[in-house]
């Protein structure tokens, strides 16, 4: 049966060094610059959202706009 440890000698035990851990922080594929010619998802979004504005914010789920903002993103 193991013995339990007294908080006096728990901190006397040789202790492994620890491996440094890195931290990653996930970057969104919108987020990233513009490559071959393809926008990314926020791009599209605001362009998309200052359109749906003009247009007086119309009903309706705004997918006319988001693909008047891709074509002229694309356009550029």
């Amino acid at each position: 049966m193991a013995r339990k440890r007294s908080p006096e000698t728990a901190d006397m035990s040789p202790r492994t060094p620890s491996r440094r851990r890195t931290t990653m922080t996930p970057v969104s594929p919108a987020a990233l610059p513009v490559a071959n010619g393809m926008h990314g998802e926020d791009e599209i979004r605001n362009l998309a959202y200052q359109k749906w504005q003009q247009a007086g914010c119309p009903d309706g789920d705004g997918v006319y706009f988001w693909l008047e903002a891709e074509a002229e993103l694309q356009r550029r």
